[in-house]
């Protein structure tokens, strides 16, 4: 089907296919819409197919991306001088960019808008600023990847946005795409509650290139070392026996990426490159023109590329189905497994999934085998207590929430109130809502109080609201080094369990993580702590990190820098019990955390050295600040008169002087 001409959103003559020809007799309209269909299979066309109306007519178009490499790829897409927007002025808003006035400048003059749920619902928060006028002025929101509704990290961000978002502006229209999902009435469902527009159900199978599914049971017996090393084994034998095409290796950790890239050389052969997040813009730039133009042939990536390039392959090789201790979401799995067949070069695409298959638990490999072929449910995760919370925190914060009923009109906007069986849907939201306010206002938690039946948040509140934190391990959290902070002196053993036992990242071990686990804490710890204690632990005394706990690590380093500025706040504004010690005792464990330090390192970066300093004392074995006033006269061929000045270790005529300050309990 060719589009006549009048329509703008596609050049003159460009045929569109099936999936997209669903769309045509909702052009024109301003109802919510909601498209379902494979990846690769051509959904955003359906962008400009809905938004040239809005952009004729001088209009805004929000653009939704759940990560901010996507949101990024989108609006790259427009330079492409063939493109119908090649002249649309855009912009993308993320937490990446430093705001300016000429990045101001740039997003008031954008017609097209795209924006991350974490920076949209920032923005939400103060609607009548100046620098957010745009808001207002949307009139198409497009919502890509919608499923991830479902995202146990972000899901909740995003709910929440669409839902503040459409009760600021309803009259908005929604365009939703999304992956097949079992569930997708759901979806439309919440759609119509978020803005009270019909929502119209589009859904294809259409997909232009046939895609084969190969699941390759992977004997999962022994260490971990002898499972990886049988991945790679079957990646270079499928790799072997198709030796004329190109192939994709979809990895989920950076340490297996850097090993396959290496083994696959030394053990076959093959030369592949490694796509990832930690090398620099243009070389991956580099290896996306080669391989796009058939000049690399096999190229391992993250997911960054998956979720943030449109670059496919002959062949896809998925080498894990787990990450973390728990499985890898089908949508994530199936993003990767849809870059599977070049447009227009392949006749078909082909996927191979490498699933474990233990011999003790034969079932799970039918398990991960049918979540692939028939997709998992998109599950509201306001359904969880934690992401609740925090969103409740945030209600209340911005006025929208001030007492039990406002909070269950506001939870009956939810995709987790769609969610509830209609036969006991209002006595469950009211047992949800209530035992919600219980719990944030009981004597651990003290989040927020009701007065009389009225809402208020507390201080510390206020503190996890503004930041995003989940209140109930916020104030683990506090508890924790509180009761560490009482004791006389404590051991890094202490420290790791005072910071893992609080993170949310509870888990049970498999056997093979749990031999990957620091010994000393099996039977010491519950087990659902077990792997955040021992990464809690490793860092804090500079060890690596198991490659099964790498995504772990990750999760406990970023979370771990937020939960610091949270921390000197709350122990600024004097809101955490038994915390009698100076702010610089806070900053010391924290330290030790997020930057893999000694305790002695940590001393002497407390003390303002800078980098080259603590390596030159280091060098000279002075470990502390202790240390450095023991050895003054060792630490002035290092440090300068006027540093050491500075530092307090001498007076203004360069005597020495005596104080001592102890940071940790040794």
């Amino acid at each position: 089907m060719i589009l006549p001409r009048e329509y703008t959103a596609l050049p003159a003559g460009v045929p569109i296919n099936p999936m997209q020809e669903l769309v045509v007799p909702h052009m024109d309209k301003d109802y919510n819409i909601m498209l379902a269909g494979p990846t690769a299979s051509g959904k955003s066309t359906a962008i400009y197919m809905c938004g040239w109306k809005y952009i004729e007519a001088g209009d805004r178009i929000g653009y939704i991306g759940i990560m901010r490499a996507l949101a990024q790829e989108k609006s790259d897409d427009l330079d492409d001088p063939e493109h119908p927007w090649n002249d649309v002025a855009r912009t993308v808003i993320s937490g990446e960019y430093t705001y300016d006035e000429m990045k101001q400048k740039e997003i008031d003059e954008a017609q097209f808008v795209c924006i991350t749920p974490e920076s949209l619902a920032s923005r939400l928060r103060h609607p009548n600023s100046e620098r957010n006028r745009f808001l207002g002025q949307i009139k198409l929101l497009v919502i890509d990847e919608i499923h991830l509704l479902g995202d146990e990290g972000r899901g909740a961000h995003l709910e929440a946005a669409l839902m503040e978002f459409c009760l600021l502006y309803p009259d908005v229209q929604l365009l939703g795409l999304s992956a097949t999902v079992p569930n997708v009435e759901d979806v439309c469902g919440f759609m119509t509650k978020l803005n009270g527009k019909y929502t119209a159900k589009l859904v294809s199978d259409y997909r232009s290139v046939p895609l084969v599914k190969h699941y390759i049971p992977v004997l999962q017996q022994g260490t971990y070392a002898e499972y990886k090393q049988r991945v790679v084994d079957h990646c270079a034998h499928i790799r072997m026996d198709n030796a004329a095409d190109q192939f994709m290796y979809a990895v989920f950790s950076k340490a297996f990426g850097n090993e396959l890239v290496k083994k696959m050389q030394e053990d076959y052969g093959i030369n592949a490159e490694f796509h990832n997040a930690n090398i620099e813009k243009e070389s991956r730039r580099s290896i996306e023109r080669r391989f796009k133009d058939k000049n690399l042939k096999d190229l391992v990536s993250t997911s960054t590329l998956f979720t943030g390039v449109n670059l496919p392959a002959r062949h896809i090789v998925i080498t894990a189905v787990t990450a973390g201790g728990g499985p890898i979401p089908a949508h994530q799995l199936l993003q990767a497994i849809g870059r599977a067949g070049r447009p227009r070069y392949d006749s078909q695409g082909d996927a191979w999934v490498l699933i474990p298959k233990n011999p003790n638990r034969p079932e799970e490999f039918e398990f991960h085998k049918n979540r692939i072929e028939n997709g998992e449910p998109v599950k509201s995760t306001m359904q969880e207590p934690e992401y609740l919370a925090v969103h409740l925190l945030g209600a209340i914060y911005v006025n929208r929430v001030n007492n039990l009923e406002s909070f269950k009109a506001w939870f009956k906007r939810t995709l987790a109130y769609e969610q509830i069986h209609p036969s006991y849907r209002e006595k469950e939201a009211t047992r949800i809502c209530e035992e919600t306010i219980e719990a944030l206002s009981s004597k651990k938690v003290r989040m927020l109080v009701d007065k009389a039946g009225t809402f208020e948040l507390t201080r510390r509140g206020v503190i996890a609201a503004q930041m995003y934190l989940c209140p109930y391990h916020f104030s683990d959290l506090l508890a924790n080094l509180g009761r560490l902070f009482a004791l006389n002196s404590y051991t890094d053993h202490d420290i790791a369990k005072a910071f893992g036992m609080c993170f949310g990242f509870q888990s049970q071990a498999s056997t093979m993580e749990k031999n990957e686990c620091v010994p000393a804490f099996w039977g010491t710890v519950a087990d659902m702590y077990l792997k955040a204690v021992s990464v809690c632990y490793l860092r804090i005394q500079s060890e690596r990190i198991p490659s099964v706990l790498y995504n772990l690590d990750f999760q406990i380093r970023e979370d771990a820098q937020r939960l610091h500025a949270a921390c000197v706040r709350a122990h600024a504004e004097s809101q955490i019990d038994n915390w009698d010690v100076p702010q610089e005792r806070v900053d010391h464990l924290f330290l030790r955390l997020i930057k893999k330090l000694s305790a002695a390192e940590a001393d002497l970066a407390i003390s303002k050295f800078t980098k080259r300093e603590r390596k030159l004392l280091n060098e000279m074995g002075i470990y502390s600040m202790q240390e450095v006033r023991d050895n003054l006269s060792l630490a002035r061929e290092v440090l300068k008169p006027e540093r050491l000045l500075v530092l307090g270790l001498t007076d203004a005529a360069g005597n020495e002087k005596r104080k001592v300050r102890a940071f940790g309990g040794r």
